[in-house]
C-alpha cells in the first residue's frame, strides 16, 4: 500500500514489550536500504512518547516513522495462545488504520531483521490475490500452537 510515486510503505505491530526488537528491525531496514525512502507505520499499544523517541533513534534519515494507536475492544478480547500478545492482532486492522491513499504495503513482524532491500516485494506478482504471505517457519502448520481440535482444524492445515 505505498502511494504510486511515494516512499515504500511498511507496516508492523508492537507493544512496549517488543520495543527493542522493533528498534532492531527499523535499524535493519535503514542498513539494508540506506538510499530508499520508506514510511514505517507502527501499529502500537502502550508506547510512551519517550519509548517512541528511543525507537526512533534507530531510524535513518530516509525512514519516516508513523505511530498509530491500534488497540480497541475487539483486539482486547481476541483469543490468543499465551505466547502471543494482543499486538499480533493489529495487522488484521491494517485497512482501517492506514491512510486510504496507500495502494500497497509490506507487513513485517517487529522481530524481523531485514538483510537485503525489500523493494522487490512491492513488485511481486500475487495474481488476483489481495494478500501474499510467507509461512511462519517456527509454526508451519496449525497443530503446533493452536487448539486445532477445539477449532475443528486439520492439524496439518497451513498456518
Amino acid at each position: 500500500m505505498h502511494s504510486v510515486n511515494g516512499p515504500l510503505a511498511i507496516a508492523t505491530a508492537a507493544d512496549r514489550g517488543f520495543a527493542m526488537q522493533l528498534a532492531v528491525m527499523i535499524a535493519s531496514i535503514t542498513a539494508s536500504m540506506p538510499d530508499t525512502s520508506c514510511t514505517v507505520f507502527i501499529l502500537q499499544d502502550g508506547f510512551s512518547k519517550q519509548d517512541m523517541s528511543r525507537v526512533a533513534t534507530s531510524a535513518g534519515p530516509n525512514l519516516d516513522l508513523e505511530w498509530i494507536a491500534a488497540s480497541n475492544a475487539d483486539t482486547q478480547t481476541a483469543q490468543l495462545p499465551t505466547f502471543l500478545t494482543v499486538a499480533t492482532t493489529f495487522r488484521l486492522r491494517l485497512p482501517d488504520l492506514l491512510p486510504g491513499s496507500l495502494d500497497q504495503i509490506v507487513y513485517l513482524d517487529a522481530d524481523v531483521i531485514v538483510r537485503k532491500p525489500i523493494g522487490g516485494l512491492f513488485n511481486a506478482a500475487t495474481g488476483d490475490a489481495l494478500v501474499g504471505a510467507v509461512r511462519d517457519s517456527a509454526s508451519p502448520f496449525a497443530g503446533m500452537s493452536l487448539p486445532w481440535r477445539d477449532l475443528g482444524l486439520d492439524p496439518s492445515s497451513a498456518y
